[in-house]
């Protein structure tokens, strides 16, 4: 829920273009106000986070 640092570097785009990776960083702080923050996506933590996702037609 807290994702900062998003970028799909092109190095990492395959080559027709529908599956790449996702980066970015996130849940820097987890208890925000006394507010209990997800992990949405399922994966994401703080530091560097890769998801691979795909372009659907």
């Amino acid at each position: 829920e807290q994702a900062y640092f998003v970028n799909i570097p092109s190095k990492f785009i395959s080559k027709d273009g529908q599956t790449m990776w996702l980066m970015y960083s996130g849940n820097f702080a987890p208890n925000w106000n006394g507010e209990q923050i997800k992990s949405n996506p399922v994966g994401s933590h703080y530091g560097l986070v890769m998801q691979k996702i795909q372009l659907l037609k």
